[in-house]
């Protein structure tokens, strides 16, 4: 389990960017209408059960009660976030195969 890093909060960057597992890489991007998870699976080989960790940045107590995948294949699962705007251990994916990206939108 490794942290997505906070970048920073804006409508016109990433909020958070950072390779959570070898090959893994995951951005969080929030604008005033959406909250988006990209995960990209940088490597040739499938990668399974990773999670993901971010330290701050999502509305405090934000609530997450849909993950629609919005470009690929995957199934998601939305995060629980806590009153300090963060989560933990988040498994979104069952995993990623060779070189597939997977968009995710964030919904209350």
């Amino acid at each position: 389990m490794l942290g997505v890093l906070v970048v920073e909060v804006s409508e016109e960057r990433p909020l958070g960017i950072g390779v959570v597992a070898p090959g893994i890489l995951a951005v969080v991007r929030r604008t005033s209408d959406e909250t988006l998870l990209v995960l990209a699976n940088l490597s040739d080989e499938a990668v399974d059960g990773f999670t993901l960790d971010l330290d701050a940045g999502l509305p405090c107590g934000a609530t997450f009660t849909s993950a629609e995948t919005i470009f690929g294949a995957a199934t998601a699962t939305p995060p629980v976030v806590t009153a300090g705007g963060r989560f933990a251990a988040y498994a979104p994916l069952r995993g990623l195969g060779p070189k597939e990206s997977v968009v995710i939108r964030l919904s209350p």
